[in-house]
């Protein structure tokens, strides 16, 4: 019963967010009561009353699921255990093979038809499986039976894969929806429409409303890629102007911070990478986006090499042309990224003894 409870708390009333905001807190070697905690959550846009007992009481259910202890230290094993899976259990996911999951991931957040065999490469690129091409078509045919895709086989050659409404419905949405309050209303409404209509707004006369599909473009393109969401609209305790627009964190092989930068401007300028690379110290990055629908400045671009030839920093520069071929094809993403990894690889040459 308390870990029927506890899992309702950590999906429905935000009890999710609360451990994620303790977690973060621990980690800065922050003072964790309930004052030190209101006044975290409301840096994230969460509000509790000062006088409401509302935050240890969610504590003490959890206590009884064995998920945190009076001491606010959280049992993540016991976590995953509750969940069921370390990401947020999807009944559409939860009998799928590791394989289906993967496929029906990318998918989810491209939303549009794609090629099989780019999405064959996109998948293993993302997840880390391993996808036979003369087999690949066996993952397909699940899914296709499930309502989730369209596809048929068209012999040795590759054939078009297209999401079905039940893709949207069972697995694109709860997706996004388990990152809560997590996200912004209107942001987290965007990201629940196929990318076409994303695409429409880009050139809608509102700074504001092209700003947010810009940024929901900037989410697809990092979630396809397989990096969790971390944060949105992230502002340093320390103070200043200054945010990132989105934050992202990768466990594959080893731990990775994406810090993303959205500019919807005619130009990105050497200023702008700068004030990027000066949050850096703050976020604890390792990896700077920029995604641009416009051009890129080669003063930019000098900075950017700069960078990453004096610190470890990758900083990875998508402009608008760039953006005109990932709508076109959203799996082209990857081609992109690996362009920029195999440059910053080229700019940080090793030294060799002589």
């Amino acid at each position: 019963m308390h870990e029927r409870l506890a899992k309702h708390i950590l999906l429905e009333l935000g009890g999710a967010i609360l451990l994620d905001c303790v977690r973060d807190m621990r980690a800065a070697g922050d003072k964790l009561d309930l004052t030190t905690i209101r006044r975290a959550l409301l840096d994230r846009g969460i509000y509790t009353a000062s006088a409401n007992k509302s935050i240890s009481l969610m504590r003490l259910w959890l206590d009884e699921a064995g998920i945190t202890t009076r001491s606010w230290t959280i049992d993540d094993a016991r976590y995953c255990e509750v969940l069921g899976i370390a990401e947020l259990d999807l009944d559409a996911l939860a009998d799928r093979t590791p394989e289906e999951r993967a496929v029906l991931k990318v998918l989810a957040e491209t939303g549009v038809t794609v090629d099989s065999s780019k999405l064959r490469v996109a998948v293993e690129r993302a997840y880390g499986v391993s996808l036979n091409e003369k087999t690949f078509p066996k993952v397909l045919n699940p899914l296709v039976a499930a309502g989730f895709i369209k596809f048929k086989a068209a012999g040795g050659s590759s054939s078009p894969v297209t999401p079905e409404p039940a893709l949207l419905r069972d697995v694109t949405i709860p997706l996004i929806e388990q990152y809560g309050k997590g996200l912004p209303k209107r942001l987290r409404e965007l990201l629940q429409r196929p990318l076409p209509e994303i695409v429409k707004e880009l050139d809608d006369p509102s700074t504001h409303v092209k700003g947010l599909a810009l940024e929901a473009l900037a989410f697809k393109i990092m979630r396809s890629v397989g990096l969790s969401y971390r944060d949105t609209r992230y502002r340093p305790k320390s103070g200043g102007r200054f945010e990132v627009d989105l934050l992202f964190d990768s466990t594959r092989l080893a731990y990775s911070r994406w810090q993303i930068q959205c500019k919807n401007t005619q130009a990105v300028d050497l200023d702008d990478v700068a004030k990027e690379v000066g949050l850096v110290y703050r976020l604890l990055s390792n990896v700077i986006v920029i995604i641009t629908r416009g051009t890129i400045g080669n003063e930019a671009r000098g900075y950017a090499v700069d960078v990453m030839q004096k610190t470890s920093l990758a900083i990875v520069l998508i402009d608008g042309d760039d953006v005109k071929r990932i709508i076109k094809d959203p799996l082209a993403v990857y081609r992109f990224l690996e362009r920029e990894a195999d440059f910053a690889m080229t700019v940080k040459p090793l030294a060799t003894s002589s």
